[in-house]
């Protein structure tokens, strides 16, 4: 007995057009999309060929840069000496290497020699000038930054402003600087003394003999502040005395 047709079904189950399996699925649409596959791998590879180039070229300023600054390195002054003349040629160095190689770490570096060169040279302004780009270049945290402040310092009282030192020394002081503090208040001590503000003087060389360290040392701030305690009694005035204590 003959099987029988169904009127209007066919016999033969019809042809997926898909891909049976996710395999299949991947290998039509990489087949499809070839094109567009391959520009993206190119742009990839070209990226990362480009990043690579940069670092590599970074890495070797950075390296040029760092064999130039030992170069400059040995034209200094052997330490201790202070002669204007003998800075000079150490700055005409400074400055060139500095604009050759800007961007650099040992450029970084060389503004904060540039600073102290100057200094030494009696360039004050100068020496402010790079003091001042050390901070705007340097990012935060950066121990430069602590550096460039204790020269600013260091400067503005060496050319007699006095109240520009202060805030100098009291932003160094805020910052906490670790092995400083002791130099700090017997800096601003000096400095008010020679304000003649001989109660704030006591006050920051009392600070000073409080703090352990070794600069300076305790017998020149014991004799400075005896000295300074005979001004402010002279002139009337006292360091803030302590609120008595409570006997209750």
């Amino acid at each position: 007995m003959s099987e029988k047709k169904l009127k209007g079904v066919s016999t033969m189950a019809p042809l997926s057009l898909e891909p049976a399996g996710w395999t299949e699925r991947f290998k039509v649409w990489m087949e499809t999309h070839s094109n567009h596959v391959a520009v993206s791998v190119l742009v990839l590879l070209l990226i990362l060929g480009g990043l690579w180039g940069m670092d590599a070229y970074s890495k070797s300023k950075e390296k040029r840069a760092s064999a130039a600054y030992a170069e400059i390195s040995r034209e200094w002054p052997p330490e201790g000496v202070a002669d204007p003349k003998a800075w000079e040629k150490v700055i005409s160095s400074l400055e060139k290497f500095v604009q050759e190689h800007r961007g650099t770490p040992p450029a970084l570096d060389a503004q904060l020699d540039l600073a102290l060169a100057s200094f030494h040279a009696r360039r004050y302004e100068d020496a402010l000038k790079w003091q001042n780009k050390v901070l705007a270049d340097a990012p935060a945290g950066h121990s430069l930054r602590l550096f460039a402040g204790y020269q600013m310092a260091l400067t503005y009282e060496t050319m007699g402003k006095a109240d520009e030192a202060i805030a100098r020394w009291k932003d160094l002081q805020s910052q906490g600087s670790l092995g400083l503090q002791r130099e700090i208040d017997w800096r601003l001590g000096r400095l008010y003394a020679g304000k003649n503000e001989y109660a704030k003087a006591v006050e920051h060389y009392e600070k000073a003999l409080q703090v352990t360290g070794t600069y300076p040392n305790p017998a020149l701030l014991q004799a400075e502040l005896s000295d300074l305690r005979l001004k402010a009694g002279a002139k009337g005035e006292a360091p803030k005395a302590e609120a008595p204590k409570d006997k209750s």
